[in-house]
Order: structure tokens, then C-alpha cells, then sequence
């Protein structure tokens, strides 16, 4: 610890914290963390590892990878589903809601003074929309699913 560089005090915690505790626990520990230097961000992992000779701890060794990349395809990820779930949303509420009106009013429709004719094209018709409705579920279905992974 007496090598300590002036900066971040939170880093030099972080790394105190860390590094007393792959001592005590003897086991591996990881730690993410997002470095802003002027106006550069960047995300490291650290690993410290404990280092033994002959059965007794001696040591921590530290491996620190870059991980920004990964971190900003995450980030990336997570702005995709955010858009899908919005996709999502207005399928099953903004362009359902009519579909649903176009139902309900064929179903109203009295029919009995209708020509076999008009008889076929609301049948036709609710059929048509029935189709439509049914995809738009599927796609609702699809969005929601996959925001679940």
C-alpha cells in the first residue's frame, strides 16, 4: 500500500477493499468499474487473484482487463430491447385498438338485412382481420419473449 500514486482516493479504496478481501477469503474477486479521465471513459475489470507458497498465502495478484467495448456493447444491447419493448407496446395497444373497434362493430352489424353478397365480404373481413390481429399478438409475443433473455 505504501506505493499508492495521488488520484481517485474511491480507485485506491476499491482496489484496498478488494485486495484485503481475496486475502481474507482466499478465494477469487472480481470487481468492474467505469474510469472517467478528463473526457475519457473506460471500463476495467480487476481480478484479484491470492498468490500461495507452500499452503500460505503470500499475496494478491492483480490482472486488469478493458473492458469498455463489451461494456458499450451492453449498453447497446440494452438501448436495442428498450426500442423493442417500445415496438412492442404500440403493436399491442396503438394499432390493436382499432382492429378491436373493426371487430366489435362487425359484430354488431345486423347482417339480416344484408345481400349474401355483403354476407361474404364481412365474413371475408373478419376473417382479414383476424389474420392481422393474429400477427400482431405473435409480434407482441416475440418482442416481450426476447426482452426476457
Amino acid at each position: 500500500m505504501s506505493y499508492k500514486r495521488d488520484g481517485d482516493e474511491s480507485i485506491f479504496q476499491a482496489f484496498q477493499e478488494n485486495f484485503n478481501k481475496a486475502i481474507t477469503t482466499e478465494g477469487l474477486v472480481l470487481s468492474e468499474r467505469e474510469v472517467r479521465y478528463h473526457d475519457v471513459v473506460c471500463w476495467f475489470k480487476a481480478e484479484y487473484i491470492p498468490v500461495y507458497d507452500q499452503g500460505k498465502i503470500i499475496g494478491v495478484a492483480l490482472r486488469v482487463i478493458d473492458i469498455s467495448e463489451q461494456k458499450q456493447k451492453e449498453k447497446q444491447i440494452e438501448k436495442q430491447n428498450e426500442q423493442l419493448w417500445n415496438i412492442s407496446w404500440i403493436q399491442s395497444h396503438l394499432t390493436r385498438q382499432p382492429i378491436a373497434t373493426i371487430l366489435g362493430l362487425i359484430h354488431i352489424l345486423d347482417k339480416t338485412s344484408l345481400t349474401e353478397d355483403n354476407r361474404e365480404i364481412i365474413r371475408m373481413l373478419e376473417e382479414e382481420i383476424g389474420k392481422l390481429d393474429a400477427v400482431i399478438r405473435d409480434t407482441v409475443i416475440r418482442a416481450n419473449s426476447s426482452n426476457e433473455i
